[in-house]
């Protein structure tokens, strides 16, 4: 998933918000986890646990979130990500932040 960072997502320090960080973390994540679950099912965070390494800027670049699924149960799964900032020309990425989650499976409704 990609984000470029924008002053609504900014804090009073003006950096990008934690929440904002961990909602992008928590989506590439659950987009994980959705590649594990069968017809009929979806998954859902139980647990979200973020550690952010370096602040992220507004005038920087891209933010880019990547996540794998580190376990694949019959109910519960396990994914990790972690998101990089590109600098301004997009030579390079820092790393920002980094993310566990465990999801759970349940019978979709609707």
């Amino acid at each position: 998933m990609q984000l470029k960072p924008h002053e609504g997502l900014r804090n009073p320090l003006g950096l990008i918000a934690g929440g904002a960080i961990a909602t992008l973390l928590d989506t590439a994540l659950a987009w994980a986890c959705d590649t594990c679950v069968p017809s009929g099912k979806v998954s859902t965070t139980i647990e979200l646990k973020v550690n952010f390494l370096r602040p992220v800027s507004v005038s920087g670049g891209t933010v880019v979130a990547t996540a794998r699924v580190i376990h694949a149960g019959n109910r519960i799964l396990v994914a990790t990500a972690d998101l990089r900032q590109m600098d301004i020309d997009g030579a390079q990425a820092r790393n920002c932040a980094v993310a566990t989650a465990t999801c759970m499976i349940i019978p979709a409704t609707g």
